[in-house]
């Protein structure tokens, strides 16, 4: 049976960690972004 690569999955999981840090760092943004945009309206 053929194995996958081995630097498919690191690279992968990179991508899935830089996904994660990206998402908690922009998630703050957008809901403060989103909390000023209810109230100006």
């Amino acid at each position: 049976m053929p194995q996958p690569p081995a630097k498919h999955s690191v690279s992968r999981k990179q991508i899935l960690m830089v996904m994660d840090i990206t998402f908690f760092t922009y998630s703050p943004i957008l809901f403060l972004a989103l909390l000023l945009i209810s109230y100006a309206g």
